[in-house]
Order: C-alpha cells, then structure tokens, then sequence
C-alpha cells in the first residue's frame, strides 16, 4: 500500500478496517464500437465481440462538479494493491488494462491521461485476473478496460474487486483445485445435430494423460427411431469434428457422472484442437476436466537469476539439463516481472543455439504473436505449457534458448510423471528402435527413440 500515515495508531486504525471492495455495482461499461456488445446478466456483465480488438471501457474517475467547484480526478485506490476481473464462461484471452490521470484538464475538459498503463491478460477458461495497481499513479486512477483478442469471443465479469495484496494471495490459494469446469449451461441431446462445442485447446494444457474428462448427466430419455439408448460421443474440436483418436462412444446407464480416461493420442488432439460433444438420449449441463491421481516429480533444468531487459540477457540451456523429456511433459519458467521498466512482459523460447525464429517452440501457438512471443499477465510468477513431439525431442536434441521483455528467470523446470504416465519401456539388446512407449519404428521414423537401451533423436 502507498498511502503512509504519520501517527502508528491512525494507521492500526485504517489498516484494519480496508477489506476487500467491489465495484462492480458502480460500474457503467461504455463498448467502443458495435462490435463490441455489453449487457447485463444474472451472473454480471456480459462481453460479447464480433471482431478481435474490440473493447469496452469502465470511466472511474469522477467529472467537475457545477455546484461545489471540485474539479474532476482520478479514483482514489491507494489504499489497495490489485484490481481484480473475476469472470466465468470466458471463451477467449481477454486483455484488460487500467490507465491513470495526472489529474490535469485538457482545454476539452477532460482528464489528461498520463503514459503510465498496469496491463494483464485474462484467460481463456479462466475464473479471475489481478492487475497490480501503480503505486506512484494508484491514488489517481482514470479508468479500466477489456479487449478481445479474437473475433467470436466472450467473457462474463461477474465482479470487480479492490484487494490488498494479502487478500490477493488468498484468492489464488482458494481457487487452486484438481479439477477445471470446461463448459456448464443445459445440452439435450435429441438428435446428432444437437452438440457441446467451443471447449478450446487451451483449456487442455496441463491436463495429462490419465486426467478424466467428467459430464454430468441429468437425465436421460428416448428418441424416437433411436434403439441404442443413451450416448455421448467423444469429438476432436478440429474442423470435422472426428472421433478423438481410440475413443467413440460411451454409454449413458444412468444419471450422474460419464468419466472419460484420457490416453495419450487423445490428449494430444485435445491440446491441438480442442473437445466437442455430440450424444443421443441424454441432458448434459456441465463438462470437467478432474485431475488423475498419479502424482508428478519436476525435474529443475535451470536455477538460478537471469535478468532479461529489452530482448537483452537471454540464454541457453543446454540439452543435458532436460534429460527424460518427452512429449506430454509440462515445460515451467518460473520468473519476475519488472514492473518498473514495462508494463507488460513477455518470453520467446526457442529450442537449439541459433536463436532463429525459425526454431520457435510450437507447443504453445495458440499463446505466440505474430513475432512468436507470449505476453504475460500482471502479477504472472509462472508460465507453462505441455510439449509436443517435435519440441520435446527438439529441446533434448539442442537445449533451450529463453529471451524475453523485462523479466527475471528464477527457474526453468519440466514434469517428468511417476505413475501413470510414465510409459515403461523394458531394455532389449536386439538392434531394433522403438518409440518412447514400446512400439517397433523403422529408420523413417522421427522423435525419440531407444535401441539397444540408450535413446536417440531421429530427425
């Protein structure tokens, strides 16, 4: 908190009774174009975009007041540390962002904005995002705003919270959970064009093999010319909507929960296209992602400070620190935002030592701009993602390139799974090369592979 009070009491005083704020009941959203919609719901304010880049904003200073005098300013929050969106249903990346005011009138009359802006990104799937409020500009703050970062996109804000920073941990510890809400509404499945679809790629990225994907069944029926009975059908979200890889049909005996495994050829589609539902004779109104029980072990592959400027001070990691890396592991960098210098902040990771975008990582795509970064959100300590074939092999083949915009590196680490993803491949002094689960490959295949008990890299 900025604010300092000069007598200890004064402060005991004021200290205890700051709690937590919302400010949602105040807000008026005011959409900058028509192709950004704004409504209201039962849940909160809706945010509806046609095109990517639309927004809308909520004006929170107050204007001059005719009667007293008083001139306009900035929304006084120094007594706080973070705004907080908390949002459900959210189908897309949203960029939020809260601009201050030097309190100064342009000859308009309206408030001069200064060049000081706290930026933050909530994600797709997400439950909430705290922008961290600018100490220096806190006590004057003008407005907020939320921006679609792709067309066909929406999000509902159901509250806007002023929160300290002990309040903020607490929110983050609270919603940390083994199990993620994919989609929730009310589906009756009475023919094949009825669908649950829109369950992005995103939503699959620290899932691993073993994790279940959960519906909840509320009732079941018949339909007419239908003798099979009740089904859910399991869909890649790619255009098609293919079966996932070993997986079809499963069949609905009753109300309650349908659990579908994930094996490793399914989990990769869901990482690259996401999940769609189609089904027969049943009501479906939530889908879940539940967390298997197997437990995981991070191996460390870097530790240590590497302060990264203005794409300044990035750095190798050689390809002996990620030893049993494989495809479906989670590659993690944990690491600190310079809030001094930006006011957003962002990595590009590249595998080999050439430091040639043509060597940019693909695993997280859907995170990259057009110059293959990945833009982190305000208060952000971690970024991860799951690895595909080619990037995995690729970074055990060449090592680690991590360059980026303001920011720390502290560690960079993957999972390696002790239960049951752990694929076991027994030894066998035979000449021939398999695959990371066993299978027999011939001299055309490309990824890991072992022979004679020691792994390869065929590219």
């Amino acid at each position: 908190m900025k604010k300092i009070f000069t007598l200890v009491c004064a402060f005991c005083a004021v200290f205890s009774i700051f709690a937590e704020k919302s400010i949602k009941d105040a807000a008026t959203w005011s959409q900058w174009s028509l192709t950004m919609v704004v409504g209201a719901t039962a849940d909160g304010v809706s945010f509806t975009a046609s095109e990517a880049w639309a927004g809308a904003g909520f004006w929170v200073a107050s204007a001059a007041d005719s009667v007293t005098g008083d001139p306009a300013k900035g929304a006084d929050w120094s007594d706080y540390d973070y705004l907080v969106y908390k949002v459900k249903d959210c189908s897309a990346n949203f960029n939020l962002c809260i601009e201050y005011t030097d309190n100064t009138v342009s000859e308009s009359g309206s408030l001069v904005l200064v060049e000081t802006k706290t930026s933050g990104t909530v994600a797709t799937g997400a439950k909430y995002a705290g922008l961290k409020l600018d100490e220096d500009y806190s006590d004057r703050v003008a407005q907020t705003w939320i921006q679609s970062t792709a067309a066909n996109s929406s999000v509902i804000v159901t509250d806007l919270v002023l929160m300290t920073e002990d309040e903020f941990q607490k929110l983050k510890e609270s919603e940390k959970t083994d199990e993620t809400v994919l989609w929730q509404g009310r589906t009756s499945f009475t023919g094949w064009s009825s669908s649950i679809s829109g369950i992005g790629a995103s939503l699959f990225a620290d899932a691993k093999v073993g994790d279940k994907i959960v519906a909840v069944v509320d009732s079941l029926f018949d339909v007419e010319g239908w003798e099979w009975g009740a089904q859910l059908l399991w869909k890649t979200g790619a255009s098609g909507w293919a079966s996932l890889p070993g997986e079809n049909t499963t069949s609905v005996k009753a109300v309650g929960e349908v659990e579908l495994v994930l094996k490793a050829e399914a989990l990769e589609e869901l990482q690259a296209n996401g999940l769609a539902i189609q089904g027969m004779g049943c009501t479906v109104s939530k889908v879940l992602l539940r967390s298997a029980s197997a437990p995981e072990a991070t191996q460390t592959a870097w530790e240590g400070e590497n302060v990264i400027g203005n794409w300044e001070g990035g750095f190798h990691i050689a390809a002996s620190q990620f030893e049993g890396l494989q495809a479906g592991c989670k590659l993690i960098i944990e690491f600190k935002e310079d809030t001094e210098n930006a006011t957003y902040w962002q990595f590009k990771l590249l595998h080999g030592e050439s430091w040639s975008d043509d060597d940019a990582l693909t695993s997280n795509a859907s995170d990259l701009n057009d110059w293959n970064c990945a833009t982190m959100g305000q208060g952000q300590e971690k970024y991860s993602f799951v690895l595909n074939e080619s990037d995995a092999a690729a970074i055990a083949a060449g090592g680690l390139c991590i360059s980026g915009y303001y920011v720390t590196v502290n560690k960079v680490s993957f999972t390696i799974a002790t239960g049951i993803d752990a694929p076991q491949v027994e030894r066998q002094d035979d000449g021939i090369m398999y695959n990371i689960i066993g299978q027999p490959v011939g001299e055309g295949y490309k990824g890991i592979v072992i022979c004679n008990g020691k792994k390869f890299i065929l590219k």
